[in-house]
């Protein structure tokens, strides 16, 4: 895997949007909460060496960063991000990571293990007075992550699930204009939305060690 050095990748996994309060399970239905203060990613960090010497990776999603990106591009032909999802891994302290930054202000941020696995994915987005046209950019990017991280769902399937997630963060976010938080599990991964004035954001992580799983 082809990778370059970056010192300071981690500046755009800082979280846009706060949120603090405890998130609640829910098998692939999604929940709203008002929130203060959010967690730059829901893992803690759990690598540490064993007495052997050897590194015990983070939970991941047990698929390499390149293959993910190989999985994507397909899945997003028919759109304006169609051949976007190009995945250069750069070098980083504590982790590896890969960054695309798409049309609309979109952004993604993958975080990467030592061995090259994808241990999680943020999306990032402002808000702005174009919300309901940005969200829908956004639901198709989400909606091709979880067809690749859970392939037991159909399109279908998985344009539901990420449409229930984020309707359920911006609709009450459009009423109460109060920060949201709605987290959606399905299967072993879970997809947490965070809105607030600061902007948007869908991180999906393995339910292993999450906070919100």
């Amino acid at each position: 895997m082809k990778k370059q050095t970056l010192s300071v990748f981690l500046a755009c996994l800082i979280l846009i949007a706060g949120c603090d309060t405890e998130a609640q399970k829910s098998d692939s239905k999604t929940v709203a909460s008002h929130t203060e203060e959010a967690p730059l990613v829901g893992h803690s960090k759990s690598a540490h060496q064993a007495n052997t010497g050897s590194l015990i990776e983070n939970p991941n999603f047990d698929i390499q960063a390149e293959d993910y990106g190989k999985q994507v591009r397909p899945l997003l032909d028919n759109s304006e991000f169609a051949t976007m999802t190009q995945v250069e891994v750069v070098d980083g302290d504590p982790s590896d990571a890969f960054i695309i930054d798409y049309p609309h202000h979109i952004s993604l941020v993958g975080k990467v293990s030592e061995s090259g696995k994808l241990e999680s994915l943020v999306y990032t987005m402002p808000v702005n007075e174009q919300l309901e046209k940005s969200g829908a950019n956004l639901s198709q990017l989400v909606t091709a992550s979880m067809q690749v991280l859970n392939p037991e769902l159909s399109e279908s399937a998985a344009k539901s699930k990420v449409a229930s997630l984020l309707d359920q963060a911006f609709s009450n976010y459009i009423m109460e204009k109060s920060q949201q938080r709605s987290v959606g599990v399905v299967k072993d991964k879970v997809y947490v939305c965070d809105i607030s004035d600061k902007g948007v954001r869908v991180l999906i992580e393995p339910s292993e060690g999450s906070r919100y799983g």
